[in-house]
């Protein structure tokens, strides 16, 4: 009844939100350190899923969806994004190409979705029209949310902005209030690979050419920092990281300038954590794998340590 009427019971639009921090180890009192995760009724996951399921068949079959878009799509996920990535990084610096890989950080991304431009989009660029569109028009409208913490919670409140986080239906939405960003680094000639808020963007030339390409580098990023602008979303140049990359043989090439993007002076990285893997500038992997090794052996010491406690007593 929900889909032929396009309406999205009022039940299904409450959610509760409970506030996690982003990563370990980040200030527990800085509000922009935890990400506002909903809970939704079971119901209404089901029906998103429906919904989901039957948009992601239609996009796929008529070939829709950003090219370098992963997750959220059957086939499609970090692994094959990384294993893309990767591939491509160490194809060109095999070829003795010096690579720059540039990862941008959104704040805010999923809150920060402005409703009538989704609609908008989706109508114009994807030509999502009628039943369809009413219904994701109605699923987009009338959220409250309650924020839980600590024991505590919040009055109700009304979402005009954003997408819940924790829905199934709301990170396929977003995937399509982005799809633009692809086109724009493929008119700079820069290469992208974007992961739901994660954008990953790199360039490759040969070394006399390595300072024109770091500048086209630069001019793509901040043509796509407008675009998103334009869109309500904020990319942080602060927490954008960048890192050269060549072989072995030409690492003392590589050059060590900083780049300017945002007003921001970006120092050249010696490791980015791209999708949790860290890699280095000759994508061997080295740091990654040690830092793995490292947390194997600190959990096996606390494993010991708490079965040595418990044949104590």
């Amino acid at each position: 009844m929900s889909l032929s009427t396009g309406c999205v019971p009022v039940a299904f639009k409450a959610a509760y939100i409970t506030p996690l921090l982003k990563k370990p180890g980040l200030d527990v009192d800085a509000v922009e350190n935890y990400r506002p995760v909903s809970s939704l009724s079971v119901l209404s996951k089901l029906l998103e899923r429906v919904v989901c399921n039957q948009v992601e068949s239609h996009f796929a079959a008529a070939g829709l969806f950003p090219r370098h878009q992963s997750v959220y799509r059957k086939g499609h996920s970090t692994e094959t994004a990384l294993a893309k990535v990767c591939a491509d990084l160490i194809e060109q610096m095999d070829s003795g190409h010096h690579v720059l890989l540039a990862l941008l950080d959104l704040s805010a991304a999923f809150d920060m979705v402005d409703h009538s431009i989704l609609m908008e989009r989706l109508s114009w660029s994807f030509a999502t029209c009628d039943g369809v569109l009413d219904w994701i028009c109605d699923y987009l409208s009338g959220h409250r949310f309650t924020v839980q913490f600590g024991g505590s919670e919040s009055l109700p409140r009304d979402m005009q902005y954003g997408i819940p986080q924790g829905s199934v239906l709301g990170p396929l939405l977003f995937v399509l209030y982005t799809a633009d960003l692809g086109g724009i680094s493929a008119q700079y000639g820069v290469r992208s690979h974007l992961c739901a808020d994660d954008s990953q963007l790199y360039i490759s030339a040969r070394p006399h050419e390595a300072a024109n390409a770091a500048s086209q580098h630069v001019d793509c990023m901040e043509s796509m920092a407008q675009c998103m602008a334009s869109n309500w979303l904020k990319l942080n140049p602060a927490k954008t990281d960048f890192m050269r990359c060549a072989t072995r043989r030409r690492q003392h090439q590589l050059s060590r300038k900083a780049l300017m993007f945002g007003g921001v002076t970006i120092q050249p990285s010696s490791t980015v954590r791209d999708l949790e893997v860290i890699l280095d500038p000759e994508l061997s992997l080295g740091p990654h794998i040690n830092h793995l090794v490292s947390r194997c052996f600190h959990q096996l010491h606390r494993i010991k340590s708490s079965c040595i406690r418990c044949m104590s007593h």
